[in-house]
């Protein structure tokens, strides 16, 4: 009985609104197929398989490229990703050959790659493992450092982080008997939470090494010598605010977001970085008193 009514019913519904509605639907398939594709073929594009060796890189198992015929290498950089977007990775340009990009977030062990072509292409010496080791807080216990820094009071992520946090104060004590509730409550937001602490660093330097704080989990700190540093980057990626990011030079990469610097201290960060004879690549902050990008309380 069911079947014959539900045969009744789309014998009767066979009529020119239901065929219209499935062509209505073919535009949208077609978009999301194409964007499917589109987003296989960049994230294939950016991450193809490596083999290295002294005298030749191949990528996905095939094409073959020899050192001898480098014509030019950056092993740092924003390459093209997707939809406009761009991120750090290595561009390799080769004889009579178009360029071959790849991008550091494709693989888990960038740096070991980096180093073998800095060593084995361009040093022309025997690759060497990382040898950089993390400094410790006792080392820099004497040293004098100048913090970058502003009030996460007065900048949109601060701002927006102390109120989820006072909203799930006052609803814990509005329904402490109701535990339940409470823990719902801070397990839904606890995410974003976490997500807008990290995005609230500081700077400090010193003489001879940089720190990074957080303004809310003021217990940790990230250490760097001066010394150890490659290359200082200033970049803002898609919805976050201004990072910075530290090169070290076994080419281990780290970004740190640091919404509460404004301007002119990102600017004062940069010169006085350069005068410790590092490389600082500004993406993404004015060079003059222009208000930075996506800005968020940020001049």
């Amino acid at each position: 009985m069911a079947l014959m009514i539900g045969g009744i019913f789309i014998s009767q519904y066979n009529s020119t609104a239901f065929e219209a509605r499935n062509y209505g639907l073919v535009p949208l398939f077609i978009l999301v197929v194409t964007a499917t594709i589109y987003t296989i073929h960049r994230f294939l594009k950016s991450s193809p398989h490596i083999e290295l060796d002294s005298q030749s890189i191949t990528f996905n198992g095939s094409a073959v490229y020899f050192w001898k015929d480098l014509e030019k290498m950056e092993l740092s950089g924003k390459r093209p990703f997707l939809l406009g977007t761009e991120k750090e990775g290595v561009k390799l340009k080769f004889e009579v050959e178009k360029e071959r990009i790849f991008l550091d977030s494709m693989y888990a062990n960038t740096p070991e790659i980096k180093k073998f072509i800095q060593c084995v292409v361009i040093d022309k010496v025997n690759y060497v493992g990382p040898e950089i080791t993390e400094p410790t807080v006792e080392e820099a216990t004497n040293e004098q450092f100048v913090v970058y820094k502003g009030s996460q009071f007065v900048n949109f992520y601060g701002i927006l982080l102390w109120l989820i946090m006072s909203g799930l104060l006052y609803v814990s004590i509005l329904n402490i008997e109701h535990w339940r509730l409470v823990i719902f409550f801070i397990l839904i937001f606890s995410v974003l939470v976490s997500r807008l602490v990290w995005f609230l660093h500081y700077i400090e330097l010193s003489e001879h090494y940089i720190q990074i704080r957080n303004h809310n989990l003021f217990w940790t700190r990230k250490l760097y010598r001066l010394s150890d540093i490659q290359e200082v980057v200033f970049e803002q990626p898609t919805k976050m605010p201004v990072c910075m990011r530290i090169i070290t030079k076994d080419f281990e990469s780290k970004t740190y977001p640091a919404a509460t610097l404004w301007g002119k201290t990102w600017r004062q960060l940069k010169r006085d970085v350069e005068a410790k004879s590092i490389k600082v690549r500004n993406e993404c902050v004015s060079e003059d008193d222009e208000p930075i990008r996506f800005k968020f309380f940020n001049d």
